[in-house]
């Protein structure tokens, strides 16, 4: 038994180690596991692999969770009181994490479109959920669903 009567679970370290080099996060590597990035960062640790310096996890920048590349939008997520994730540029502006999504997929937003979610869930930002359309079609979409 480990500290706090919890059992010790049995993670496959050399794969662990393996993904850590080709790049993988310690967050990816605990989501597919179902341990928490910590758990896996003490597990590399105690195979003496040394750690990437915070920030940078294979190219992706902290906040980019979906490995959409280096793009102009990063840092700690935080939903809105009108239920959209968002996060913060390098100049402290408020940034829809949906249209920086979008952005780095699709590129530039035209200033007459909007990015909807398909499924109406503001925090879905799957790029498969999203959908780049004209502000007027958009419009016209909420007041027939009535919302």
């Amino acid at each position: 038994m480990a500290a706090l009567g919890r059992p010790k679970i049995a993670l496959p370290t050399a794969d662990i180690v393996a993904r850590y080099a080709m790049g993988d996060s310690t967050y990816a590597i605990g989501l597919d596991l179902g341990v928490s990035y910590s758990t896996v960062r003490r597990r590399l640790l105690a195979a003496g692999v040394g750690m990437r310096s915070p920030g940078r996890a294979g190219g992706f920048q902290i906040g980019n969770k979906l490995g959409l590349g280096n793009y102009k939008r990063g840092g700690s997520f935080f939903a809105t009181g009108n239920g959209y994730l968002c996060t913060s540029d390098r100049n402290g502006k408020q940034c829809a994490l949906h249209r920086g999504c979008w952005e780095a997929r699709h590129g530039d937003i035209p200033s007459d479109h909007v990015v909807h979610h398909a499924d109406g869930n503001r925090q879905n930002n799957d790029i498969g959920n999203l959908v780049c359309m004209p502000m007027a079609d958009h419009g016209r979409l909420h007041n027939l669903r009535g919302h």
